[in-house]
Order: C-alpha cells, then structure tokens, then sequence
C-alpha cells in the first residue's frame, strides 16, 4: 500500500469546484487522496482563496516579483513529494524553482491540445499579420508544454483519442511520459425519482465566455428552438458567471428570445435534475465535467464534433448526440426530433445513466493511486 503523501497541487486559480471543470478534478481527487492518508495543498496564479475542505494549506502565487521564492519555501516547508501540475504553461523561473525542489512531478493537460490554436482562428480574421501571431503563439505554446514534459516524471492527458492531437505539440522523445486518466464523477447514491417529474427544461452549465464556449451561437440554437416549438413552455436555463454574462443577456433582450434564465455559480444538481438536454456548443474542450455530471442525472447530452475525447464521452444515438461541426440545422433538428419522440428520448436517457458509470471514482481512482506508486 502506498504511503502517506504530502501532494501539492498547481493550478491557474485556487480550486473553488463552482468555479469550472478543472477546479472540480482537483476537488474530486484532493477528496478522494485525503480519504487514503494523503494530505493535499495548493498553488494559484490568479484570483483569491476560497473555500475547500480538502485542502490543508495554500501558496499564494499572485505576487509575480516573489513567487518563485515563496514556491519553494512551501514546498520545503511542508515536506512535498508529489506536484501534481494542472497549470499547462509555466514560467521559466517556475520551471527553475520545480527542478531545483527535486520534488517529483506529475503535469496534466486539462484541455483540448489544439484549443489554442481552435480558439484563435475562429475570433481572428484572415490577415497575414494575425496569422502570424496565431503561428507564433503556437510555437511559445508548444515550448513551454515540452519544456514542463522535461522536468516532469509523467504527462496526463484527459483521453487516448487526445493522442494525435498531443503528438503535434510534444516532441517524440517526451511521449513515453504520456498517460491518458479520464475524468472522474464522485457523485454515488443517486434517488432517481426525479427521472419521472423532469421539466422542460433545457440546460448549460459552466464560464459565460463566448471565446471558446461559443455562447451566442447556442443562443441562436435556442433561439432556433423555441421558435420552431408549439409548446413554449420549455426553457433554456444558463448556469455560471463569466466575462461575457451582461453581454449575453443585451443580446438576448435585444433579439428579444423567449425563456431564457440565467443563474450564477449555483450547485448545477438540481438543474441537472430538472432538466431534458444538456448542451455544450465549444469549439474545444478538454474532458468536460458537465457532459459527465449531465448524463448522471438523466439529461441528454447534445454537442458538436470539436474535441477528441467526445468520442470518449459520447456514443452518437446511443447515449446521447453528437453533432457535425458547424451544421446548426442539424443541432436543431436533433433536439426537436427528441423532443417529439419520447421513445426515442427515453433509450437515450437510459443509455446515458448506466454509460457514464465507467467514470465513477472507483473505476477510475486505481489508475492515478498506481501513478503515483510508479512516480514514487
């Protein structure tokens, strides 16, 4: 048996698991490591301490002028073994402050590992000057991840259809390092009366950002939707808080759309509870917590085609829909088709419910205890 460890985790922001994916598999697995003996901690790089029972103590890492020093102050402090590093790029005087702790490294990828170059060439246009700078941020990118592949002991990424992918950015001495670890659910014990009381309800969850989330477009999808629908009873309901929040409810008001509520960073349950589809329209994602969490509770996913590991999540009319890139008819049509047909519906839901328990903590938890037995 493994012994205790003390595990410091690295992420952008402290780990507030109402606050985004990331944060909730920090949240997932510093539960489940305090459960064995271990005891957890945390570094940030931006925004403030919250609230988190599963960790012990926290570095502060905003201070850019310190950082470095007060890193490895920690470290020492607090007798570290592992760093488990879910911050994708680092500074080369982090870098230097990890190789100098001679503290054993685990770095992941939390993401799609093509999202940046996703993500920008949808929001720039086609000038040779923004060209330039997507091919040269690409480049600092692709160093900076092959930089922290050199000093880390292995490289976790989200699904083995992310593989490819990753093998376009990392150089193929590093690859031996690569491990793929889905996402995990720890929500158990679930009283799934609620299955027969859902509402016509519609759901997203997660950041108001429009960048990579691709928000106006869903929007539109709705927009689509409701228009097309007899019933208007249904609704859309929008959970999370994010830069573009204000923006979306102006465009909202102005193209005055039916049924649209927003909340902010509430416990997404009950909204899964209540609601029929869950929808995710990003143009990259890495091994999203929601399409997970939506299908626990009976809510059918509906997504499109962007990101490798959807092919892990969803099987396409089985558990839920997959959806060709940029063919919003079809987007459409698939959730209206759903909600005429109930039967249809209802082989879904089912499917979706007992096909996400392949990542319960159970079946997943092994997998990082035996990482962490090979690291030590």
């Amino acid at each position: 048996m493994l012994r205790s460890l003390n595990i410091l985790f690295l992420n952008f922001t402290y780990p507030i698991p109402e606050n985004g994916g990331t944060e909730r598999v920090i949240d997932n697995l510093s539960y489940h490591f305090n459960k064995n003996g271990h005891i957890c901690f945390v570094g940030f790089f931006e925004g403030i301490v919250g609230n988190n029972f599963n960790i012990k103590d926290f570095v502060d890492l905003t201070n850019k002028r310190k950082y470095d020093v007060e890193l490895l102050d920690f470290i020492k402090k607090n007798k570290i073994h592992v760093i488990i590093n879910f911050k994708t790029t680092l500074s080369s005087l982090i870098i230097k402050v990890l190789k100098r702790s001679k503290v054993k490294i685990i770095s992941t990828l939390s993401y799609d590992p093509l999202n940046y170059l996703k993500v920008n060439r949808i929001q720039q246009n086609n000038s040779i000057i923004n060209h330039l700078k997507i091919t040269l941020g690409f480049i600092l990118f692709k160093y900076s991840v092959n930089q922290i592949l050199k000093i880390s002991s292995k490289y976790v990424i989200l699904s083995e259809y992310c593989l490819n992918d990753l093998k376009q950015i990392v150089k193929r001495k590093y690859l031996e390092k690569v491990i793929a670890i889905n996402n995990f659910n720890s929500i158990n014990n679930i009283n799934y009366d609620f299955l027969s009381v859902k509402e016509n309800h519609i759901l997203y969850v997660g950041r108001m950002k429009d960048k990579n989330k691709r928000l106006f477009l869903l929007i539109d999808i709705w927009k689509a939707i409701i228009e097309k629908l007899n019933d208007k009873s249904w609704v859309l309901n929008m959970v999370g808080s994010g830069d573009d929040l204000n923006k979306l409810k102006e465009y909202i008001d102005k193209e005055k759309i039916q049924n649209v509520v927003f909340f902010d960073n509430s416990d997404p349950v009950n909204f899964f509870k209540k609601a029929n589809f869950f929808l995710m329209t990003s143009i990259a994602e890495g091994f999203p917590m929601t399409l997970i969490e939506s299908q626990k509770f009976g809510c059918v996913p509906i997504a499109f085609n962007t990101f490798a590991s959807i092919h892990d999540i969803i099987i396409n009319d089985f558990n839920g829909k997959i959806i060709k890139e940029g063919d919003t008819d079809a987007y459409v049509h698939a959730i209206l088709e759903l909600i005429y047909d109930n039967e249809k519906y209802s082989g879904l839901q089912k499917n979706a419910i007992e096909y996400v328990s392949k990542f319960d903590a159970v079946n997943i938890l092994p997998e990082w205890n035996k990482l962490l037995e090979e690291v030590i």
